[in-house]
This record gives structure tokens, sequence and C-alpha cells, in this order.
């Protein structure tokens, strides 16, 4: 072999580069574009070393967010203040040509850490050119994903798709930008192909805010708590109603911030039962949107028979909370709405639930701290044994505060659910305004993309992302999770029943029989009645579609399902099975009622 040939051997020769697919149809991807082609993606976001995943989004000057209606530009506000993309956010590519139709394998959601595949529903929308991917449970905090479209698809033109020219280089492990060079250059190895069977990708690292929020909750339930002032108390059904207040932090800022901006007073509803012997068991009712802390009622009349007492606070917004101001509807302010404006502020939706959160587990640390409810030196309730009864948006804000909480042994949250943008958009308050949002966008497609990135900023407030920290994967020192039952209904006008449907699988519930609808990822747990079929601990999601209403049986809405004679009999029997010491019980009501099908 000559010398030259020799050197050039030793030396190694230049790789080739990938042969990528050269189709007609090609990724859009221009970091800097005012269109936004992809999100979420790392190369919208900046080192930062002071962030838990090492960088933080950075889209506040982006040229997108600067043309958003100003209507909705509070929407996504606060994106930059997160530590990562969201965990429950939807994901999408856009294209120079329409997308075929997608085969199995076509699309894959990929942790780059571990290589395993992260369930998810596909949409090819915007005229077959926007591929949104919305995964089905929660990504994982503090992780590199990978979203990819296989060279394997076939476009609508009958070629396959092309890379972004801007990706090519990356995907192989080179190009200019060291930054994405390290991330898009994971992605083969981490799916097991090589660079050139790919034909789009999006890298993007999520969010450990949760982290963060939970580590603020815990100095918080470790505070000394007080009451302020003496209690006012009456009679009511044979046993009290008493009137408290106590000082609880606020802590919003950015959205939490660990060093809180003041104290305010909060006002307590207590409703203790009578004839009980030593120390009542005590469920914190969370009320719904546009109520109060007096709906708590509805649940006390209900349980004084089985000596259970009922203590209710506030949420923001709401009753004589400090943040409610009376020329303001409730439901409105708490979800960001400004009816002057008609504008929809995702900041301020966030730091309503977090904040709710925070209030309740200040609640639960001074009932823990100082069980004499009515001042006459006795304790009324047994600190250890709490539940949470949540209806409608206290169903949504229980998985928060049993997610930061290790003290709740049972939650029941009828009507509940997750997913804050589709809640925000299609619930009976948010869906006036959406119409108007895709009217002002231009199209549907758009208002996608903008519920992505609002998603994005509002998501370590998601109840959805908190239930993934309720059953598994828990954030304190508990080992398990609460006993928890879910029911929805499937017609539910004012939580949609794909919120409910979210929270679900979110929190891996089993589909406790009979299941109306099948959904995704939701495995059914047999005939009812279901008890400790979760390692001792009874947990299930139940589906309701018709209800009792006198005489007729009618179809369940969401007003009627929590109390309704069905819904009634399950949450009591569940209820009950609990106080007797044993591992609850969720039955079928309509089995238990003989209550015919819908006509």
């Amino acid at each position: 072999m000559p010398t030259l040939l020799l050197l050039l051997a030793a030396c190694g020769s230049p790789e080739t580069p990938p042969a990528y697919c050269a189709g007609p149809t090609t990724q859009l991807w221009d970091p800097a574009d005012p269109e936004l082609l992809q999100f979420p993606d790392d190369a919208l976001a900046v080192a930062d070393p002071g962030s838990p995943t090492g960088l933080r989004p950075a889209l506040e000057d982006h040229p997108w967010m600067a043309a958003l209606p100003p209507v909705l530009a509070p929407f996504p506000a606060g994106l930059d203040e997160r530590s990562g993309f969201g965990r429950l956010g939807a994901i999408f590519l856009r294209f120079d040509g329409k997308l075929g139709a997608l085969a199995d394998g076509d699309v894959r959601l990929v942790a780059l850490d571990t290589g395993a595949d992260h369930p998810f529903e596909a949409f090819v929308e915007d005229r077959g050119e926007q591929l949104r991917v919305q995964p089905l449970e929660p990504l994982r905090p503090a992780t590199r994903y990978a979203l990819v479209l296989s060279a394997q698809h076939v476009a609508e033109d009958g070629g396959c798709v092309a890379p972004a020219e801007g990706l090519q280089g990356a995907l192989a492990g080179g190009g200019d930008d060291p930054w994405l060079a390290e991330r898009y250059g994971a992605v083969a190895e981490a799916l097991g192909v090589e660079p050139a069977d790919l034909s789009a990708a999006t890298v993007f690292t999520t969010h450990d805010d949760v982290a963060a929020i939970h580590a603020v909750a815990s100095s918080l339930a470790a505070q000394t708590c007080t009451w302020a002032g003496p209690a006012s108390c009456s009679s009511w059904r044979d046993g009290q109603r008493c009137a408290r207040s106590f000082e609880a932090w606020d802590h919003r800022g950015a959205l939490i911030d660990p060093d809180p901006a003041q104290r305010w007073t909060l006002d307590v509803s207590i409703y203790l039962p009578p004839g009980v012997e030593g120390p009542a068991p005590v469920a914190i009712y969370g009320h719904g949107i546009n109520s109060s802390r007096g709906e708590a009622e509805a649940l006390a009349r209900r349980v004084f028979p089985l000596g259970m007492a009922v203590v209710s606070v506030d949420a923001l917004e709401h009753g004589s909370h400090p943040t409610n101001d009376d020329d303001d509807l409730d439901a409105a302010a708490f979800l960001g709405i400004d009816l002057s404006t008609v504008s929809l502020d995702g900041r301020a939706l966030a730091q309503n639930f977090l904040q709710t959160d925070l209030d309740r587990l200040q609640l639960l640390t001074l009932l823990q701290q100082d069980p004499d409810l009515d001042g006459d030196g006795a304790a009324d309730i047994d600190p250890e044994r709490i539940a949470y009864v949540g209806v409608s948006l206290g169903g949504l804000l229980g998985p928060g505060l049993v997610a930061m909480s290790d003290e709740v042994d049972l939650a029941a949250l009828p009507v509940g659910g997750g997913h804050l943008a589709t809640f925000a958009s299609t619930s009976s308050f948010g869906a006036a305004f959406e119409a108007l949002f895709v009217e002002l966008l231009g199209d549907e497609a758009a208002w996608q993309r903008v519920l992505a990135v609002g998603q994005a900023a509002m998501d370590p407030a998601d109840p959805a992302v908190w239930a993934a920290h309720v059953l598994d994967d828990r954030l304190g020192e508990r080992a398990g999770g609460p006993h928890l039952l879910l029911p929805v209904s499937v017609f539910d006008e004012v939580v949609p029943p794909e919120t409910g449907i979210a929270l679900a699988r979110a929190l891996r519930l089993p589909h406790v029989e009979p299941v109306i609808e099948p959904v995704a990822l939701l495995t059914p747990t047999g005939p009812a009645p279901v008890s400790a079929n979760l390692d001792g601990v009874t947990a299930g999601f139940f589906q309701y579609d018709r209800v009792t209403d006198g005489e007729a049986v009618v179809a369940s809405e969401h007003g009627n399902t929590p109390y309704g004679t069905e819904g009634e009999l399950q949450l009591l029997t569940f209820l009950e099975t609990w106080l007797e010491g044993g591992a609850p019980v969720i039955i079928d009501p309509y089995a238990e009622l003989g209550t015919p099908p819908l006509e």
C-alpha cells in the first residue's frame, strides 16, 4: 500500500454523512421563526446554572410571543420562569407539505436516558401540515425527551419526509451548534436506529418545578400554626357548626416563591358531629367553582351519621378569601379570565391552583397541631384520620394537596379532572371564549399551538402533573398513596370528560366496572365491589352515564353526579368502610340499587 494511503488509513477517513430522505415534503425548523415551527424544543431554551435541569425556556422575547393578540399574551406568560418544558403539554412539529395517514411506528415519543417509549395520541391538523402529539400520562420530571417522525412515513405526495436542513448535522451528532448536537445527536441511538431513519424531530427537557413547590409545602407542614382568636359555635343538626380563622402564608411570586410575600387571615367553617366519643375522623372539603366553603354543609349532613367532622376553607377568588373581589365572577377570576378585556392569564390560573392547595395544607397542619376546634380544651378531631373530599373544582385541587402531604389517608374527587389547558379551553367557563380566540388567531391549529405553550407555562400547577405523585413516585416519606376514588360523568359539561380521563391516567387508576366508555391505559378491575386492589390501597376510576331522579333515570351531568342517589351511595360506602378500620370499598351503585340503563 502506498505510504500516503497508509497514513490516511491510520488517521481515519471522514465519516460519510447520513443519506437522509430527500422527499419533496420537509420538516420546518427554525427556532427564530415568528410562526413557531416546533414546540417544545431545547433550541428555545438557554443554559441556566441555577435551574435544577440546567436550563430554562426563553420565549419571552420570541417574535411569536410578540405577535400574539393582546388578549392572549398573558396566557403563556411565565414560561421563561419554568425549569424546563411541560410534562403534560402537547408537542408539535410543522411541515411544508401534507403528511399522510400515520402508520404504526411512524411517530415515537422517547425518553433519551432510557430509550423507553411514552404513550401518546397523535393528530394531523392544519391541512395536514402540523403533527400534534399529546402525552397520555405526565412525562418524567427533569428528563430529556425526543418526538420523532420516522423516515418510513409516507407523505401525501407519496414520498418520505426530509429532515430540516438545519437539523441534519445535529441528528448525526455534528453541525455548528454543540448545544443541539449534544441533544439531537443522542436521538438515533436512544431509538435504536440510524440518523437516516429519522425524518423530523424535536428534543426537549421537562421541568422539575414540582420538587421546588413540594419543598415549600414541606416547610409549611413543619411550621407552628395557631388559631386566630376563639371559635364561634352554634347548634347544627344536633352537632355544632363553628367559625374560626387562622393566618396563612401567601407564597405567590413568579409562581410559588419560597419566601412568602405576606400573611393573610382565612376563615374556616367547621362541622362537628353529635354523639361521638373521643376525637372524630375529619374530612377537609374542597368546594366547587363559583361556590364557597359553606358548600361543605352538603357533605357534613351526609357524614354526621357516620360520626365524621368536616372543615373547609375558601379557594382563592372565592367566598371570603382575601383575594376575592366582589365585583368579579369567582370562576372567571380563579381561571385567570379578565372579563373586562376578555383575556386569559395562565400565570394567575396556576398561582390560584397552587396557593389554594398551600392554604389547605396550612389548615391541615393546624388541624394536626391543635385539634381542639371548638375551643373547649378537648380534641374534637383525630389528626391520624384525615380525608379529603373535593367536588368539581375541589376535585381538581385534590391531587396537589394529597401529593404535597403525607397525612391524608383517603381522597374522594367527584367530577374532578386534570390538564389545565383542556379545562381552561373546553369547560363551560372557557369554551365561551374559545371561538373568539380561534378567530383572532386565524385557525384551530394556531389555537392548539397557543394551548401547548400555555400548558407548558401552567404545567407545574396541573392536577394531573401532581397526580403522578399521589399513588406512585411519592414526593414525601410516605411509602404508598392514599385510598382514592375518582367518579366522573361521561356527559359532564363543566369539567369535561377528557379532563377526568387525563386525571385518571395520571393517577394510573384501575377502571372500576361497569365500563361505560373504555379508556386507553386504564385496566378494568372486574366486577365491583373493589377493595385493597393496589397493594392494600383501594383506588378506582368510575364512570356515570345515568342517575336516579325521583322515579326517573336521567343522564348524568356535572351537577347531579356527586350527590345523586348513586353517587351519594358510592361516596358514603367508600367513607364508611374506611371509618370501620379496614380498606375502603368501591361499589357499583348501579348493581346495588338496580338502576336500569338509560332508554
